[in-house]
């Protein structure tokens, strides 16, 4: 349970950390920068092949459950796996190993920079270093007894990854990485946005930025200390990403992973305050927890934090879990044992139990900067999503903005309509007879938000009409007259079909 809390549920109680860590990088030069990620790519110490190897590219912590197959996975010595041992598991290399397979400038390099230690000719990571895309990013390395120090500043997450993926890359002024950590999405950012900010309240987390700019060449990052938005004050994006502490826990053993916030507090608190920091247009991308309690739906509470804010709000709930299954879960990941530590347990059911929590969802929120009436929608993420799909977000928040527009049926028969990139369809049919009989079609989303929708024969012949060389009102026209139907009753159902493309982004506005 939280200790002490001030008035707005924040934890004041930091003794519960254990000491803070000490490690100190130094920038590299343009020149170290150039040869430390040149030897990496030379070895072959990239993404695809940790994927290729392990089935995945995100560190994983010395307590996971196989742990042991990862080391046996790199027991062959080669340059890779020298590497993959150092600064990927964060496991000790011999320095004759080192020595055989890399340049001894590159060693020195690595050495200066603080990324590794040498003792008794045993070679320790201080740093992991890891291939993120075609740059690389260094954080803390993941410590060997789970207890994560107060400034701890953690490598790349799920989470993370999972804002990668919905992150709208268009260009844009300014962005800011929110709770930004060792600086991936501000990485990322800066490819696309003139200037990228980066705040978290680590201060370890700026020398991590600055090392990971200095390492990849990005020349346009600037990384503050503080408080959520208290280090911006006053200034406004175009653009802000924020995967935060969202984890709801009755203590907060892991600061960069548990909120210090009552509940979903934290998260209240971001979407509250995001909105003064978006300048006109701006877009605000979080991943997310918050907590559904007894008497109230879900979406009543978000609903609530939303209010009258200047903005167009789309929440994507990807998952549900109930508080004993969200207990377990979340101490499993800092634990090295599979039996759950019972006390801890009992702690976490007891906290969510005298809130009357009944479950806890998961997922993303969306807010666009916009003058007029703003809309919320509340959406479903049934399958994760792996690869980049952020001009699919902009196209569904137009999307939306066609749905709730105060004369949706006006500007719908007005428009042109057409089918979104990346559509697939499945048909499943039987034999009868002589012939093949349809008995679905499935329509799948395969470059966006994943989908699905179930349709028919006439509908499919409906929707091959959208093509953007004609209206909606001539497509529906000629759709009745074709099977019979009245033209009320054609455009009631088309209507009623095409905001169910438009929500599953099968069709778009005609560019």
């Amino acid at each position: 349970m939280f200790d002490q809390l001030s008035n707005d549920g924040v934890s004041m109680d930091r003794n519960r950390f254990p000491a803070p860590c000490t490690n100190m990088l130094q920038a590299p030069s343009a020149a170290d920068a150039s040869q430390i990620t040149e030897t990496c790519r030379s070895a072959g110490y990239v993404a695809p092949k940790l994927e290729e190897l392990f089935g995945f590219s995100i560190p994983p912590p010395h307590h996971h459950p196989q742990a042991a197959d990862f080391s046996a996975a790199t027991t062959v010595r080669s340059a890779f796996t020298a590497l993959t041992r150092l600064f990927f598991l964060g496991l000790p290399v011999e320095e004759k190993d080192l020595q055989s397979f890399f340049p001894q400038e590159f060693v020195n390099t690595c050495f200066a920079c603080g990324l590794i230690d040498n003792a008794n000719g045993i070679v320790t990571a201080q740093a992991l270093l890891i291939p993120v895309d075609q740059w690389y990013l260094t954080s803390d390395v993941h410590p060997t007894n789970i207890h994560y120090g107060e400034h701890y500043v953690p490598t790349l997450s799920q989470p993370a990854m999972h804002l990668f993926s919905f992150a709208i890359t268009k260009p844009v002024r300014s962005t800011l990485d929110l709770c930004g950590g060792c600086g991936p999405h501000a990485m990322a950012a800066s490819r696309f946005s003139e200037t990228v900010m980066t705040t978290d309240s680590n201060y370890r987390a700026a020398e991590f930025v600055d090392f990971n700019a200095a390492l990849n060449g990005f020349k346009n990052i600037e990384a503050v200390t503080g408080d959520l938005f208290l280090p911006v004050k006053g200034r406004t994006f175009d653009l802000i990403l924020c995967n935060p502490p969202f984890v709801i826990s009755p203590s907060t053993s892991s600061g960069f992973r548990d909120n210090e916030f009552e509940l979903d507090f934290l998260l209240e608190k971001i979407i509250k305050e995001a909105p003064d920091h978006l300048a006109p247009g701006g877009f605000f991308q979080t991943t997310c927890e918050w907590v559904q309690v007894q008497g109230e739906e879900w979406q009543e509470r978000l609903d609530g934090w939303l209010q009258n804010n200047g903005c167009d709000a789309w929440i994507l709930e990807a998952n549900c879990q109930l508080p004993e299954s969200y207990a377990r879960n979340r101490l499993r990941e800092t634990s090295s044992s599979d039996d759950t530590d019972m006390i801890s347990l009992d702690n976490y059911l007891h906290y969510f139990d005298e809130r009357d929590v009944e479950a806890i969802r998961g997922g993303l929120i969306f807010l666009h900067k916009r003058e007029g009436s703003n809309w919320r929608d509340f959406s479903s993420l049934r399958e994760a999503v792996t690869k980049p799909i952020g001009d699919a977000v902009l196209q569904g928040f137009a999307n939306r903005d066609l749905i709730h527009s105060t004369k949706f049926r006006d500007a719908i028969m007005n428009s042109r309509l057409v089918i979104c990139r990346g559509i697939q369809q499945q048909e499943q049919s039987h034999w009868e007879g002589d012939n093949w009989t349809t008995d679905a079609i499935r329509l799948q989303n395969g470059a966006g938000i994943p989908c699905e929708v179930v349709i028919d024969k006439q509908v499919r012949s409906l929707l091959n009409e959208f093509t953007g060389n004609r209206t909606v009102t001539e497509i529906l026209r000629q759709f009745s007259d074709k099977h019979g139907m009245s033209r009320e009753n054609a455009e009631s159902r088309g209507i009623d079909f095409i905001r169910l493309m438009l929500e599953q982004g099968i069709i778009t506005l005609m560019p």
